[in-house]
């Protein structure tokens, strides 16, 4: 099979929203890795697909590294995308990022405009994911890093660029803080994109995630402030990046990013709010779900009317979007 780009997908325990997924990407041009860490093995007739690559490795936040890695190993194309299981890619998005590194050999990932969507009352309402920082084309690599304020977790990476973050880290020890892991391969994998190449949003409708109420944040970094393994983290961190350059005014900058960092993400965890839909409660299951309807089409139009955010509206004219409520409607709202 010629292809110029896997998608990888990580899951744990989410059977049938990988089913959906997989289906999904079965009719796009590209193979599919399953990195999967869940009790059971998926047993599906998609597996039969010469296009799927499946890797079962049981286990909790403990396999989450090594299920990334053998995943990324297995991919044998110059690009790769990961994917969640509850995600959707369109083909144009896949398509115009791939087209885009392949042009752009400075660059080293790409997205697309990135959706929420939520199905209420046999509708879909979707509004965009204000990620600011997959738009940075500076030259110095510092600055990228300075900027790369927003996930790159999901998107087109160039395979080498991603296979050797997972590879550092799997060299860390998080052995005293592992339900913080998540927050800090998230903060790996942007920092090293940044670090190796610059970062492109092109102007087309790229990935779709369904909404879930039930939030909950990436680690209980309050426990880690005692664990010797996040001044490790950091530390191997920065010697990492700061390979080949000898300025003691870039590394100082790149230590002020790690304390934001850090600061930021314990902060998150410190500062959960509670619901806005505990006050529809009130009322009863469908006019409850009428009210969160309404609230949503109009948070959805306030981040559309933005100047920044107004082309993502481009989507409802988009085939790929008729083409997910075909997967996420049931069949009288389709």
């Amino acid at each position: 099979m010629t292809a110029a780009c896997t998608i990888l997908i990580p899951t744990h325990n989410r059977s049938r929203y990988l089913e959906r997924c997989v289906r999904w990407f079965l009719d796009l041009p590209y193979p599919v890795v399953i990195a999967d860490s869940s009790e059971m093995e998926w047993r599906s007739e998609f597996r039969a697909d010469e296009r799927i690559r499946y890797i079962h490795m049981p286990g909790g936040l403990e396999v989450y590294r090594s299920k990334l890695q053998k995943g990324v190993a297995a991919v044998e194309t110059p690009y790769v995308a990961m994917c969640a299981d509850d995600d959707f890619i369109t083909a144009a998005g896949l398509a115009q990022s791939i087209g885009f590194l392949d042009s752009h050999p400075d660059y080293s990932f790409c997205q697309g405009y990135a959706y929420l969507f939520e199905v209420l009352d046999a509708h879909v309402v979707a509004w965009p994911l204000t990620y600011g920082g997959h738009e940075i084309a500076c030259p110095e690599w510092i600055d990228r890093v300075e900027r790369a304020k927003s996930t790159v977790y999901y998107g087109v990476h160039r395979t080498e660029v991603l296979r050797g973050a997972i590879d550092f880290l799997m060299r860390q020890d998080f052995s005293e803080i592992l339900d913080a892991i998540p927050g800090f391969i998230d903060l790996c994998l942007t920092t090293n994109a940044a670090r190796r190449g610059k970062l492109k949003r092109v102007n087309v409708p790229f990935g779709l995630r369904e909404y879930s109420p039930y939030l909950q944040s990436a680690g209980t970094r309050p426990a880690t402030i005692i664990s010797r393994n996040v001044p490790d983290f950091y530390g191997s961190l920065l010697i990492w990046m700061m390979a080949g350059e000898d300025s003691e005014v870039v590394r100082n900058r790149l230590l002020r990013v790690f304390s934001r960092d850090y600061a930021g993400a314990v902060m998150f965890d410190l500062a959960g709010s509670r619901s806005k839909k505990r006050f529809v409660t009130w009322f009863g299951a469908a006019l409850a779900r009428r009210i969160e309807f309404l609230y949503r089409v109009y948070a959805a139009a306030r981040i559309y009317a933005s100047l920044a955010y107004a082309p993502a509206v481009m989507l409802f004219w988009h085939p790929e979007y008729r083409r997910l409520k075909q997967f996420v409607l049931p069949v009288e709202g389709r």
